[in-house]
């Protein structure tokens, strides 16, 4: 997802589709945003939700990518298990970091957006839900979130969904969701709304 304001941009996630496969080049699965093919200092920062492949491996084929947001966990997770992963990470992440990372609830600035991450429950570790303003705008972008893992409390304790902000999340079947966080409730694993909020 590609945030613009004020000039200035920031990327959300660009991970490699599931369906990629491990041969080939996948550069030509790169979107047209400028800045990832060729040099555009409008573009900040890619700010990467969690350690997942579907999530950063684009990245690694995109040579003009500016500083790579993401938690340190996340970073050090990448690099211990880069020799065994079929896809190249890229420099930004394989070595030390230029730009903020990403803890729990502690701002960082980019530009004119302020990123607040929230550590979210999924199955990877020091994954992060992301709350970005920009101009008197909010989105609250989930990367993957789940309620009912090892750590679903923290769903409940996520104090964005009454604030009235847009909330974009990636499901697993590739669809996005989008709409203002009223309409958000827990659902249970068939996608039906549950009525345990524990």
């Amino acid at each position: 997802m590609e945030l613009e304001c004020e000039g200035a941009r920031i990327l959300l996630d660009l991970g490699m589709p599931l369906d990629a496969g491990e041969a080939g080049d996948p550069s030509h699965l790169l979107p047209k945003v400028p800045g990832l093919q060729e040099p555009d200092g409008s573009l900040l920062a890619l700010v990467v939700s969690h350690g997942h492949a579907d999530h950063w491996a684009l990245s690694a084929y995109a040579p003009n990518l500016p500083t790579v947001v993401t938690g340190a966990a996340t970073r050090r997770i990448l690099r211990a298990a880069s020799r065994f992963v079929p896809r190249p990470l890229p420099p930004a992440l394989s070595g030390r970091s230029e730009g903020p990372d990403l803890s729990d609830r502690k701002p960082i600035w980019v530009g004119p957006f302020t990123i607040t991450p929230y550590l979210v429950d999924h199955s990877a570790y020091d994954a992060y839900g992301l709350l970005i303003k920009a101009n008197g705008r909010r989105l609250f972008y989930t990367g993957d979130i789940r309620a009912h893992g090892r750590k679903a409390k923290l769903f409940d304790c996520l104090d964005v969904w009454s604030q009235g902000l847009m909330v974009h999340s990636c499901r697993r079947n590739g669809g996005m969701r989008y709409g203002p966080s009223s309409s958000w409730e827990r659902h249970n694993d068939r996608g039906s709304p549950s009525s345990n909020t524990q």
